[in-house]
């Protein structure tokens, strides 16, 4: 079934959920365009834009094709100018474009999330030695402040505000290491990030709230110049959250095999039922 669409007022939104499930997506989107709001967007991009809020959503999910129609007629544009967002997308690597069956959402593999996670250890680790030589910015100390309220009450925080404060961390260390090359590299990951976050719904509390104190460390190092113990301190950090990560999808995984040999156990066992009673009418006629 292809995603859904909403028109609200005058403006051609898509809708969105609110649920907590999709709670950690929007976080992550709202990530992504934290790293875009450097220049305005023209009208092919902010398509791009829409586009993108949608897949990253929970209207869509892997395996639903994504219409290119029904995309243009939300976003009021022709089929055309859709078609080549999508191909786009596709060559960012979060949609798979089948002939003649349309497009769909990628689903990332847990090789695919090991080499996200290696890509970040490599551009992080850099960024932070890179802010621990330059001034701190207004927004990382901000958040600072913020994670040392955090640390002091964490078991009292809720999950998602200790996620988006780790997160904010992250885009602050980014900026504040003042290399647009590094930024740029940063911001196609993000994607990569968010779509491979999509598949992973469940979390554990007790390493989101254990991210309280690695992320106090890391910002402590950048604030006391430490260029060594930044580094060090942010590669533990995501080395950590990439062992969780896979973790989690590795019971993901085994549960949905399950899941899916039950059903065709179960649909087994309903045509083996269906044919002894075949079988027993048969048998019947035969006697009569």
């Amino acid at each position: 079934m292809a995603a859904n669409f909403a028109i609200r007022g005058n403006k051609r939104r898509f809708r969105t959920q609110t649920t907590q499930k999709s709670l950690d997506i929007e976080l992550l989107f709202h990530w992504y365009t934290i790293m875009r709001r450097t220049s305005p967007l023209l009208s092919s991009e902010k398509g791009y834009q829409e586009v993108l809020d949608l897949i990253l959503s929970e209207e869509t999910s892997f395996g639903t094709p994504l219409s290119e129609r029904k995309l243009a007629d939300a976003l009021g544009m022709s089929r055309t100018p859709v078609r080549e967002i999508l191909r786009r997308l596709a060559g960012e690597g979060l949609l798979t474009i089948y002939p003649q069956r349309g497009s769909f959402l990628r689903e990332p593999t847990i090789d695919d999330i090991r080499e996200i996670y290696e890509v970040r250890l490599a551009v992080e680790t850099m960024a932070a030695h890179l802010a621990a030589t330059r001034p701190m910015t207004v927004g990382l100390k901000a958040v600072g402040k913020l994670l040392l309220r955090l640390n002091s009450a964490s078991s009292k925080v809720s999950i998602a505000r200790i996620q988006s404060a780790g997160r904010q961390l992250h885009v602050e260390i980014l900026k504040a290491a003042q290399n647009r090359l590094l930024n740029e590299l940063y911001e196609a990951l993000c994607l990569r990030i968010a779509l491979s976050m999509k598949m992973i719904r469940h979390y554990d509390p007790d390493r989101v709230k254990e991210s309280v104190g690695e992320h106090l460390v890391i910002y402590q190092a950048i604030e006391q110049r430490d260029t060594v113990g930044a580094q060090d301190a942010i590669s533990r950090h995501l080395r950590r959250a990439l062992e969780s990560r896979i973790k989690i999808l590795d019971t993901t995984i085994i549960r949905n095999q399950r899941s899916e040999s039950s059903f065709h156990h179960g649909n087994e066992l309903v045509e083996r039922e269906e044919l002894r009673k075949e079988s027993n009418v048969k048998g019947k006629r035969r006697a009569g």
